[in-house]
């Protein structure tokens, strides 16, 4: 696992020179770094709910997208560490609640 996340880490710093020629007006999307620190809390090995939490309210203040897929890599982290018994189903709605709340 460790290298497939360097595999696809490698893969959005080759695509970042490009992308920052095309980011005129649209600076908020450059913010991509968000989506980059998302997959570093899913393959972290234990959950960690307060750097979701800050991501999420950071990507709140920069654009709406990134708080889309921020979020929805959350939900995927969170479910896949219900499904393989690592978080209990009252630390997950916890772990909702505070999302729905703090952002």
């Amino acid at each position: 696992i460790p290298t497939v996340a360097a595999l696809v880490a490698s893969g959005f710093f080759a695509l970042a020179p490009p992308f920052l020629l095309r980011i005129t007006g649209h600076y908020a999307l450059a913010g991509q770094w968000i989506v980059l620190l998302s997959l570093l809390l899913y393959f972290s090995p234990r959950f960690r709910p307060w750097s979701w939490i800050l991501v999420a309210t950071i990507a709140v203040l920069v654009h709406a997208y990134l708080l889309a897929m921020a979020l929805a890599l959350w939900v995927v982290d969170l479910l896949k560490r219900l499904f393989s018994k690592e978080l209990y189903a009252l630390e997950a709605a916890r772990s909702f609640a505070v999302m729905l709340v703090v952002p």
